[in-house]
């Protein structure tokens, strides 16, 4: 409704959960302190990789490595598309092994300049990316979110992974669209 920005919403959803949850006496002190103990503990974990990633990319950028490395996978006598494949099925294939965010956070500033070498247009490349997060979101092993819809529902997880599939299905559908048709993506922002 317009009424709060997504950040405000989030905190404003989260401070109504607590009060619901006090007011049906299901929240303890302890379970409380819980809580923030375990959010403390994702943040720290969480801020530390982007520091890391940080310090990655400045001594990527001093040492000039992924220009170098873009330029050199752009001169590869393979199509730019095989090239874009390739990198799509690399977050695939982290989306299984590691949490999405921290395997993005790790290759972006390796992965965006070959992205832009080979001619890509780095908003599509964006959108991209997003489908392929929302796909390591709940792919097994390790697809957080599943685990978190487990924990939330009681279902076991091998329902839910075989729940998500036709929704895994639709991502490459979309990804397949979006790299046929590049301007699906970039209608919008060609517009401003």
């Amino acid at each position: 409704g317009g009424v709060f920005t997504p950040t405000e919403a989030g905190a404003i959803g989260a401070f109504g959960a607590i009060v619901i949850s006090i007011i049906m006496r299901r929240l303890t002190f302890k379970k409380f302190l819980d809580a923030i103990l375990e959010a403390g503990k994702t943040t720290a974990f969480i801020m530390l990789l982007i520091i890391g990633a940080y310090i990655l990319m400045k001594f990527l950028a001093v040492s000039e490595l992924t220009i170098l490395f873009g330029r050199t996978v752009a001169q590869l006598p393979v199509p730019p598309m095989v090239i874009f494949a390739a990198i799509m099925l690399l977050y695939i294939i982290l989306g299984m092994f590691l949490d999405i965010m921290s395997a993005v956070i790790l290759t972006i500033p390796v992965l965006f300049p070959v992205v832009i070498f080979l001619g890509f247009d780095p908003i599509w490349y964006g959108v991209i990316l997003v489908i392929l997060i929302e796909m390591g979101l709940v792919t097994p092993p390790v697809g957080m979110d599943a685990f978190v819809l487990s924990g939330v529902t009681g279902m076991p997880l091998s329902s839910i992974f075989r729940g998500v599939a036709p929704f895994l299905l639709a991502a490459i559908v979309r990804i397949i669209l979006l790299t046929i048709f590049p301007q699906i993506a970039l209608f919008l922002p060609s517009t401003m």
